[in-house]
């Protein structure tokens, strides 16, 4: 009962509704729709809540739609990317100040109605447009922009000049169409051009409406798609020139001198902890008469001439050292190793005579003369 009512208070927007640590929620995600929050890439679906910062990305006739907690909606066209730069609200969930960066392709925006002291502001590459509770569509590139305000009226400025700050902004009024090039001067228009039209996504004709109250589930935490490597930071620093710095500054891990070229797959990590691990593991014992045998030296054993290692009277049966009876001793590839006469047992230094005596045993047609020893 008590969830059920938790519930209801919330779809009520009531004073009882369930607080987010996000800023707004995705409600509407149609295509390859994803959120690059922190260092990777994670699902934009139904439900998953936008934090500052975070970069909204869409791919081709991909959509999505953003309810805001302050009322705003935003809505993203095909092969766009929003960065949701500065989002802080009051108490009464209402905006104090927003930054809103459209990098490239299309955004629908539908803004609340702000307090005098609020400001809100929404950055292309060559355009800066402060709106107030207004209703409009923007598309955006590197070299040029244009926006269509269809309700209240905006402030749009320059944002790629020298001084730009300081620069006198050009008063837009509904139903205005206001373009723009880089280094070149602004074209206002009272209606929007047929071309603007033309190309305008269909998604982004109509107008937004709330839709976080259709949401079955809110807050769900995010898949992760992968993480972030050193060419997803390059391909955006490339492709967005006016925002290097501050992305230089959010990927300075990646662009230091000396980082690693890209993201490990899940193999590769598992390769490099596998080495990290022989790395500390201590080393075997040295095998004194094996070593001088890979080297292909004549050492003779420490137990004087014809003596193995294991002292007078023992055979060095890994080396061939005090065997006179070998004349193949030097005929065999350096490592190899003294198999037993048990099939499929192998070891150093096994007693000949007692794995004759085995093989013997099992099959005397296989046996050996006595002290021989076979390798493989």
């Amino acid at each position: 009962m008590r969830r059920h009512l938790l519930l209801l208070l919330w779809l009520a927007g009531g004073a009882g509704a369930p607080a987010f640590a996000g800023v707004g929620v995705v409600t509407q995600a149609a295509g390859a729709v994803q959120l690059l929050r922190a260092d990777a890439y994670v699902a934009a679906e139904q439900g998953v809540e936008i934090e500052e910062q975070d970069i909204v990305e869409t791919g081709a006739d991909a959509s999505a739609q953003i309810d805001m907690e302050d009322g705003t909606v935003l809505k993203l066209g095909p092969d766009s990317r929003l960065a949701v730069s500065e989002y802080r609200l009051g108490a009464d969930k209402g905006v104090l100040a927003a930054g809103l960066d459209l990098l490239s392709g299309w955004l629908r925006f539908a803004v609340a109605k702000l307090k005098p002291d609020s400001s809100y502001n929404i950055h292309t590459p060559v355009l800066t447009i402060g709106v107030r509770g207004t209703e409009g569509a923007i598309e955006a590139d590197n070299d040029a922009g244009g926006l269509h305000l269809e309700e209240g009226e905006v402030q749009v400025s320059v944002a790629d000049a020298p001084g730009a700050a300081s620069a006198t902004p050009v008063r837009v009024a509904a139903g205005e169409y206001i373009q723009r090039r880089r280094g070149q001067a602004f074209q206002r228009q009272r209606q929007p051009p047929p071309e603007f039209l033309k190309k305008l996504p269909p998604g982004l004709q109509q107008k937004l409406q709330h839709r976080a109250h259709e949401l079955r589930a809110r807050g769900l935490p995010p898949r992760v798609i992968r993480r972030i490597n050193q060419e997803d930071a390059q391909r955006l620093l490339q492709r967005h020139p006016h925002m290097r710095e501050r992305l230089q500054q959010r990927f300075q891990p990646l662009t230091a001198p000396g980082a690693r070229p890209g993201a490990m797959t899940p193999r590769e990590q598992f390769k490099e902890r596998r080495m990290l691990q022989r790395q500390h593991e201590p080393p075997m014992r040295a095998d004194p008469a094996l070593a001088d045998r890979l080297r292909g030296g004549a050492t003779p054993p420490a137990g004087g001439a014809g003596m193995g290692p294991g002292g007078p009277g023992r055979r060095d049966y890994q080396s061939g050292a005090g065997d006179p009876s070998r004349s193949d001793k030097g005929d065999h590839p350096p490592g190899r190793q003294f198999q037993k006469a048990s099939r499929g047992v192998r070891s150093r230094g096994t007693n000949p005579a007692a794995a004759n005596k085995m093989r013997r045993s099992a099959n005397p047609d296989n046996a050996v003369p006595e002290g021989d020893a076979k390798f493989i």
